[in-house]
């Protein structure tokens, strides 16, 4: 099982994290996509991402976890909450921008290729891809029983280059501190 399967470890997450944001992938949120434009978080977890740019766009919010749902649907009653699996996005609503907070760095390379793949063909023409992952040298570590793939930017870009144009991509520090740790990479449609 994973944790976020668990209503125990969810719960723990959502107090954990209370309060606690991305302020990079928010600015860069403010700064490409237009005001009141329609955007969807995969994973948005506890929703603390979503709870900041609700003033200014019309949000979507999406989970795999039906603990993470229930917290959503709770939390955020006036936001369309969606089961949506970043996997394969069986959607047909039309967005302007997608974005996540750490969330695609559960996906193995072919199912990312795939996850943006699908995002792509969810997102209007002019629209564009926001996420954020951690960044390492190592390409696979295990903790507990939670799989992730860790990806350098320069694998990143080798493995999307031809399924979209590469914006840019931006190294920061999750905690604040001196050591990068992470980056935002911001993609949108050839």
């Amino acid at each position: 099982m994973n944790w976020y399967q668990n209503a125990t470890t969810v719960q723990t997450y959502i107090q954990y994290s209370e309060g606690v944001y991305c302020p990079q992938l928010v600015k860069t949120i403010y700064e490409h996509i237009p005001v009141y434009s329609c955007i969807l978080e995969l994973g948005a977890g506890s929703g603390n991402e979503a709870d900041i740019l609700c003033i200014s766009y019309r949000i979507h919010i999406s989970d795999v976890s039906s603990h993470f749902l229930k917290h959503l649907r709770k939390r955020f009653y006036y936001l369309p909450v969606h089961y949506l699996d970043c996997r394969n996005m069986l959607n047909s609503v039309h967005y302007d921008a997608i974005y996540s907070n750490k969330v695609l760095h559960y996906l193995n390379d072919a199912q990312l290729r795939y996850s943006i793949k699908q995002q792509m063909r969810v997102l209007h023409s002019h629209g564009l891809l926001i996420h954020t992952f951690w960044e390492d040298k190592e390409r696979f570590w295990k903790k507990k029983d939670k799989y992730s793939y860790i990806r350098s930017i320069e694998d990143l870009r080798a493995l999307l280059q031809d399924l979209c144009s590469v914006y840019y991509i931006y190294r920061y520090s999750s905690s604040g501190e001196e050591e990068i740790d992470s980056f935002l990479v911001l993609l949108g449609k050839f």
